[in-house]
């Protein structure tokens, strides 16, 4: 979740003519133009266009005209699409940091999913010795609980270890609490919680990142890279599914020492070709002198392509005393949120709060909306928001909320327009983000998350503004890309097939074609190899 003071002002766009001496303007001509294609802009009236023209790596035309001709020069390249289809580039949350390269459970919507996902991947890894995975969401449990006698079922010889989608949460198995020594005697580490039954009875669940990190500690050092590593393998993959921003989700803990390690090994990285958004972790307590100095730290290690522009927190952190998954929020741990949203702002970094459950959430909500409160113009968004029902969604239209969500959570019916009189699907002040990460070697795509949302009668329209405008919203972005307009870079993809005229079930059957970043084609599924960073 962040909270963040967008400006919507707009920018100045790259100049695309000149005037000849008398007073005619003449257009410049463009670097690329796109001819005979199907372009879903995205833009504020969902308008389809045929032909796109790219200068600087900037868009200077999008439409269907024949104004098209004034932007072709001798050197401009000219493509035909014969009627492909056209979409922004995704905009995508991605496990970077300390990603596991193990089982993917972010599209999973039942335990039974899990479960299978499970059985698959020990069946086709027979050699592990610790079976990791990620992704797994509390609500789809609904009044149950992640329990150790759901993974026993599969395996109790072997440590299962099940991050959630949010990373501040363990699924285990009974091994897992053996193989970290944990008993029904093991008091809670500081800042976590081991969840025991009514009889006193570890059950398998830790929460928390005192308590996650008895669990992390099993796993192999092999199955993570550093920090350089996984932003290069990022990179080699991320265009092949389409993706052209990713922004990190489900951020480990690190101490400051380490991230800035990380930060270290990034030199000479850029141009990369994709954009990357991350964040530094950091405990409720940080005081205002330490974001002073992750704020330099931030700007000195920033490029065009990889900033630092948040801190992200766990709204769990401070539930480590309770069993309960709805606990009470207490008024102090609010005020506390609420003041660390106020001290990154004023350093100028976003806050990302993640809530893996309904009682994070309702926290998290109630921090925004005491800081609503004293600034009435400013805007929150929510990264990790975990919502159920239309009720608790209308509450987030209070104020200026822009909720990041999973698909699975939002209600399968409109809920009311919003001011504009469009007709949104989401209420006055929401916006829908994909929940949906991409996990880099992964089989899945960000389509995944696009289908897994139209199949719960979300409109197609809607969840394809979750990975494309509406993820450039949540990420300070909007003015730069997330839709095919004049005067954004030009981010975008060529699908092999039209997602409105395809039933639901191919949507992830559709393949990425090409991927373009600024304008630059950065992948061309003729040509495997294209890249515009050498390898390292």
């Amino acid at each position: 979740m962040m909270h963040l003071t967008w400006f919507l002002a707009g920018f100045l766009l790259l100049s695309c003519g000149r005037a000849d001496p008398s007073g005619v303007s003449v257009v410049t001509p463009a670097d690329l133009v796109i001819k005979n294609a199907h372009i879903y802009t995205v833009n504020r009236d969902k308008s389809v266009a045929s032909v796109m023209a790219v200068k600087g790596g900037r868009i200077v035309y999008v439409g269907s005209g024949r104004e098209i001709e004034n932007h072709i020069g001798p050197q401009t390249t000219i493509e035909d699409l014969h009627g492909h289809f056209i979409l922004p580039g995704f905009i995508q949350g991605i496990k970077i940091r300390g990603a596991v390269s193990g089982i993917n459970l972010f599209s999973g919507n039942s335990i039974e999913e899990y479960r299978r996902s499970v059985e698959i991947f020990i069946a086709e890894n027979p050699n592990q010795q610790v079976i990791v995975g990620m992704g797994w969401r509390p609500q789809v449990f609904s009044s149950r609980r992640p329990h150790k006698e759901m993974l026993d079922q599969i395996n109790d010889l072997i440590p299962i270890i099940l991050f959630s989608a949010d990373s501040a949460s363990i699924w285990t198995n009974s091994e897992g609490l053996a193989a970290a020594g944990i008993d029904n005697d093991t008091e809670n580490p500081e800042g976590g919680l081991i969840v025991k039954d009514e009889d006193g009875m570890a059950v398998g669940l830790l929460r928390g990142r005192g308590a996650t990190a008895l669990l992390q500690k099993l796993i192999p050092e092999g199955r993570s890279t550093d920090y350089r590593e996984a932003i290069l393998r990022v990179h080699k993959l991320a265009p092949s599914r389409g993706v052209t921003t990713a922004y990190e989700v489900g951020i480990p803990p690190k101490s400051h020492r380490e991230q800035i390690a990380d930060m270290e090994t990034l030199s000479g990285l850029s141009p990369l070709d994709l954009r990357v958004r991350t964040a530094f972790t950091v405990s409720p307590g940080i005081t205002e002198a330490q974001l002073r100095v992750l704020q330099g730290l931030a700007k000195h290690y920033t490029s065009e392509d990889f900033q630092i522009g948040s801190v992200s927190v766990s709204a769990l952190d401070h539930q480590a005393t309770s069993t309960d998954m709805h606990v009470n929020m207490e008024p102090v741990e609010i005020d506390r949120m609420a003041r660390l949203i106020q001290r990154a702002n004023r350093q100028n970094f976003s806050v990302q709060l993640y809530a893996g459950n309904r009682a994070g959430t309702e926290r998290a909500l109630a921090a925004l909306l005491q800081l609503e409160a004293v600034a009435k113009r400013q805007r929150n968004s929510i990264l990790g928001a975990s919502i159920a029902s239309a009720g608790e969604l209308q509450r987030f239209a209070q104020g200026s909320i822009v909720a990041v969500l999973h698909p699975g959570q939002i209600p399968s019916k409109r809920v009311h327009p919003d001011r504009s009189g469009a007709g949104r699907f989401f209420p006055v002040g929401v916006t829908l983000v994909s929940g949906y990460a991409w996990l880099p070697g992964g089989p899945d795509t960000p389509l995944a998350g696009i289908q897994s949302g139209v199949r719960r009668r979300i409109p197609l329209s809607a969840m394809i503004e979750t990975v494309t405008l509406n993820g450039a919203f949540a990420n300070g972005l909007e003015a730069e890309t997330g839709s095919l307009e004049k005067g954004k870079w030009a981010d975008f993809i060529v699908l092999d097939r039209n997602l409105f005229q395809i039933p639901v079930e191919e949507i992830t059957r559709a393949r990425v074609l090409r991927t373009y970043y600024k304008g630059r084609l950065v992948h061309d599924s003729d040509n495997p190899h294209t890249s515009g960073l050498p390898a390292r």
